[in-house]
């Protein structure tokens, strides 16, 4: 006598059909869920590279904006008679300088440029005149590559410990703070005394002699810094505001090169404006160009992409995307953020004697 299959069961096949959809089913959703999780990772990473770099971006801003030259009116005596006064001309105590890297630091010089000068932060080595907010210290931002164990604390730079997180060589940008105690801009026997020096090399000691002990990174990763300072130009009842073409500015130019239309404007002035670039990089896209070149080989192929770029205003748009294009054949995820910077202590005018 035939069987019939009960109605409440299901055959074996069915069971195994079944199972297989399943599989299949949890099978795909694993797999977007693996992706839509990494995709997140990512995103957040270079969320998280990028946003550093903005906030140096901001930290730039806000010193840069700062800067200060307290210039005042002092007598121009006569070259035949000291005794006679004919006249006024701007005079201070302080420097701003920006210029390529490769120029105004001794050392380790990156692609880009580099700037140094004044504002009233108030740091001091002495707490006890810490709420002296008002003091004026040297400052100064620049690209330097090198290790990160000098930031560590001491437990992390030797043994077992660099084991477990190896160092890290990375382009960094530095920020320059000099405490107000150990300035030498001002004073005489003991000081550098600006006014008095004609040696550009003797004058520039004021940042360089304590560059390495007063400096820290602001941020990893950070390429290049180009800096574009804009300058007044002064033709008849006109003035314009210009950006140098060779990315440079020294208000004591005249000091070294003698007074000339080209720096007379600059005297004892700061720059209305400088525009901020810089180009950064993800943290992770670099860790894998160093495990496919080593710490070394990273460091000379980003420096051969920017290798001769950043020396002429008027190619900037030009080498940025040079630049770019040479980053992203190294498989370098990468980024490029500006800002203008106007110097609340400047004057739009060119104004240097009387």
């Amino acid at each position: 006598m035939k069987r019939t299959p009960s109605p409440h069961g299901f055959t074996l096949i069915e069971v195994l059909v079944s199972v297989s959809v399943l599989a299949l089913m949890l099978t795909i959703l694993a797999d977007m869920m693996t992706r839509t999780q990494d995709t997140v990772t990512n995103a957040s990473a270079h969320a998280t590279e990028f946003q550093e770099a903005r906030r140096a971006l901001d930290a730039i801003s806000n010193t840069l904006s700062q800067a200060t030259m307290d210039a005042v009116w002092a007598y121009r005596r006569s070259t035949t008679d000291a005794s006679a006064i004919i006249g006024y001309d701007r005079t201070s105590d302080h420097h701003f300088i920006l210029g390529p890297a490769s120029d105004l630091l001794r050392r380790d010089a990156e692609a880009g440029q580099v700037v140094f000068f004044q504002a009233p932060l108030g740091k001091t080595r002495n707490q006890a005149k810490s709420r002296l907010h008002d003091l004026v210290n040297c400052c100064g931002f620049y690209i330097q590559y090198g290790s990160d164990l000098t930031e560590r604390p001491d437990f992390l730079r030797a043994g077992q410990a660099t084991v477990l997180n190896p160092e890290r060589k990375r382009f960094r940008l530095m920020q320059y703070t000099q405490p107000s105690d150990d300035s030498l801009l001002y004073g005489d026997a003991t000081r550098l005394g600006l006014n008095r020096l004609s040696n550009r090399s003797q004058a520039l000691r004021w940042y360089q002699d304590d560059l390495a002990t007063a400096s820290k990174p602001l941020a990893d990763n950070i390429l290049a810094l180009v800096l574009t300072p804009y300058a007044t130009h002064a033709q008849g009842a006109t003035t314009s505001l210009l950006p140098d073409p060779q990315y440079r500015y020294d208000s004591r130019d005249f000091q070294w090169n003698g007074l000339n239309e080209a720096n007379k404007s600059r005297r004892h002035q700061l720059p209305p404006m400088v525009s901020v670039t810089i180009v950064v990089a993800e943290e992770r896209s670099f860790e894998a160009l160093v495990s496919r070149k080593g710490e070394q080989g990273a460091a000379e192929a980003v420096r051969g992409v920017l290798r001769d770029r950043f020396k002429e205003h008027d190619k900037l748009k030009v080498d940025l995307e040079l630049v770019q294009q040479g980053l992203s054949a190294l498989r370098l995820h990468h980024k490029v953020l500006s800002t203008m910077v106007a110097l609340r202590g400047s004057k739009w005018i060119s104004e240097n004697e009387m």
